[in-house]
């Protein structure tokens, strides 16, 4: 009977979920609470089953519950990429790079390769500072 509920209640994620979004994204969306309701039901009938001694159907649905509560505690990280929210002068933009005033676009595309190096968010930098550095080579180079 468990089994049947948690199968309607995945059909109802799933398909409700395309409703909320656009495909599997709508799914995501209502997965972790979902996914806590489900571990909750799982283990009360691991506890029903353990109690009338029905080890190994207990045993499976605790191991189900527990990967249920695990996937529902679970979060991984979807922030949207920073924007910046106004735009930025060439003076702020040649402090943060490290240019002079007079700087060649050669100049200007060096810097920006040296730091984006370190402050990339794959070599352990933030996509904030990334976004900053992108901001102020492109009022540099006119963009």
């Amino acid at each position: 009977m468990i089994l049947l509920v948690l199968g309607l209640v995945l059909l109802a994620v799933i398909f409700g979920g395309r409703r909320l979004g656009a495909g599997i994204g709508g799914v995501l969306k209502v997965w972790r609470p979902t996914a806590g309701l489900a571990s909750i039901m799982v283990l009360i009938g691991a506890l029903a089953l353990g109690l009338r001694e029905d080890w190994l159907p207990a045993a499976g649905l605790a191991a189900v519950g527990a990967f249920l509560a695990i996937s529902a505690r679970h979060r991984k990280s979807h922030a949207p990429k920073p924007t910046p929210t106004s735009r930025m002068s060439p003076d702020e933009a040649r402090a943060i790079l490290g240019v002079e005033p007079d700087a060649s676009v050669a100049a200007v595309q060096a810097a920006y390769r040296r730091l984006i190096r370190m402050a990339h968010p794959d070599q352990g930098g933030t996509r904030g500072l990334a976004a900053q550095l992108n901001l102020a080579r492109d009022v540099l180079m006119g963009r």
